[in-house]
């Protein structure tokens, strides 16, 4: 995938990296959300988006 993009390693290791980041961010978010709104609906408004941005990139 790196050579198809045309990417250099330092370049791959930063999108890993601002994953890893966004992704701890957001877990963090979310387990407070969890406690304030409750799992269920915390689960059922990630099954909506979740849903909802797989049909935008389909379109």
């Amino acid at each position: 995938m790196r050579r198809r993009l045309g990417a250099g390693l330092a370049e791959v290791q930063w999108s890993v990296d601002a994953y890893a980041l966004a992704l701890a961010g957001l877990l963090l978010t979310a387990g407070a959300l969890a406690d304030r709104l409750g799992r269920r609906r915390m689960l059922l408004g990630g099954l909506a988006a979740f849903t909802g941005a797989s049909l935008a990139c389909g379109l």
